[in-house]
Order: C-alpha cells, then sequence, then structure tokens
C-alpha cells in the first residue's frame, strides 16, 4: 500500500533501539495523528493513529492479527519511520487498508 509521506516525525529508527510497547504508548500519550511503518527484510507493517488512538493495522503479506505480527516483527531487524497526517486522512486511510467498500450495490 503506497501511503503519502506527511510530516516526518521519526525516520529511520533501528529496532534494536526501540521498544515498541513503550513507543506506542508514546504516540498514544501525545494524541498522536499520523501513521508509523515497520519494515524488516520481506515485511511491512504500518500502525494508523487518530488522535492516540490505533485505529486500524496493516501488514504486507498479510497476517490474520496484524497488531501482533507487528510486535513480533519489531524484534527483528528492521527500521521504524512515522509520519504525521491529519486524523480526516488517518480515517480514509485506514479505511482503504481494511478494504472497505463505500458502494456494494453498484453494477
Amino acid at each position: 500500500m503506497l501511503l503519502p509521506k506527511g510530516k516526518v516525525v521519526y525516520k529511520d529508527l533501528g529496532t534494536a533501539y526501540v521498544k515498541m510497547d513503550h513507543f506506542i504508548k508514546k504516540l498514544r500519550g501525545e494524541g498522536f495523528s499520523g501513521y508509523l511503518s515497520l519494515e524488516n527484510p520481506g515485511f511491512r507493517g504500518v500502525l494508523f493513529f487518530e488522535r492516540g488512538n490505533i485505529t486500524e493495522a496493516y501488514t504486507e503479506p498479510p497476517k490474520a492479527d496484524p497488531l501482533l505480527a507487528i510486535m513480533e516483527e519489531s524484534s527483528r531487524e528492521g527500521t521504524i519511520n512515522v509520519y504525521g497526517l491529519p486524523p480526516e486522512l488517518i480515517y480514509i486511510l485506514a479505511s482503504a487498508a481494511r478494504g472497505e467498500r463505500g458502494y456494494e450495490a453498484l453494477p
């Protein structure tokens, strides 16, 4: 999934230096709106935040529990980037990640 970059909040943080649960808690406490992207070889995970709440998690390749997969992958070598975006845009991006269809009855 291609995502707009928005305002760079954190760039190229090594997963070896980040405790993901504490990092997420920090973003939630700040009322952060945007997304966190974690990339490892063969894996990409995205957490969408809207006003401090995680609204959606997305992984490539798809996983049954994306949030759990992101937490597990954060212990492997990789990078984390965090981008700030308006809450309204996060709502749209999270909806796209879920694959929600707006109009079911169209021919």
